[in-house]
């Protein structure tokens, strides 16, 4: 009888704790900032731990700037207790970091150099940045679909057009998930350089593009909640 009665107060402990949190309101604007700064490395995956540490390293370090309104290309050293610090800032601060020398990257197509080279002994990250050009793929065009609370917790599902290219002036491919554009298989159309001279004429067409073939685009589904001012991600999928 004592076990069950400490059993129950332990229960209604952790139900106190639960309602004692206080969710915040999450807002489009913010969402769609954490899709520019962090939540790019998910195009390719189907749940949050398939983030690469290499990805993790390379958002971390950009964090630190951000946090320290420095310009990340500028960096020349980064200390490894300051990555940590600021990867706990991101949304998907709760992952576990390996550090490691850090790949060149565009969003998530990587580079075969190193950007940054880690210092074991010194537990410093030192700055080795080439510029260059790289063939990538990336996203072209982002329609949400819906935004819902949900006990306190924000249901975003988007959809996604991609493209692949290097520097070539060529038309802009479009596909219906980053591992198509990748592989250049499954193209779903393409829009002509010729029609646009300004990011605001280019997103209009890839609008009405959209419209046509939306039925074919990947869904990606992210669940976040906020308290105390941070944002986390606390679930993904895409189907």
């Amino acid at each position: 009888m004592k076990k069950l009665l400490i059993l129950c107060l332990c229960l209604l402990c952790l139900c106190g704790c639960d309602n004692n949190k206080k969710y915040e309101e999450i807002t489009e604007k913010e969402i769609e900032t954490l899709l520019d700064e962090e939540l790019y490395v998910l195009w390719n995956k189907d749940k949050i731990e398939d983030i690469t540490n290499n990805e993790r390293l390379t958002i971390a370090i950009k964090k630190y700037a951000k946090n320290n309104n420095l310009d990340y290309y500028d960096l020349s050293e980064v200390k490894k207790n300051d990555v940590e610090d600021a990867f706990k800032t991101t949304t998907i601060g709760s992952l576990n970091l390996k550090h490691e020398n850090v790949k060149g990257s565009f969003k998530i197509s990587t580079c075969n150099h190193d950007m940054w080279i880690y210092n074991t002994g010194k537990e410093l990250y030192t700055s080795s940045m080439e510029g260059h050009g790289i063939c990538a793929s990336k996203e072209v065009y982002r329609k949400l679909i819906s935004l819902k609370e949900e006990k306190g917790k924000y249901v975003a599902v988007y959809k996604f057009i991609f493209d692949y290219g290097c520097e070539d002036p060529g038309p802009t491919p479009l596909y219906g998930s980053y591992e198509d554009a990748i592989n250049g298989k499954n193209k779903l159309g393409e829009i002509n350089n010729a029609l646009y001279s300004t990011e605001e004429e280019f997103k209009k067409i890839a609008a009405q593009k959209y419209e046509d073939i939306k039925g074919s685009l990947m869904t990606y589904t992210y669940i976040f909640e906020k308290i105390d001012g941070k944002i986390t991600l606390i679930d993904f999928n895409r189907k």
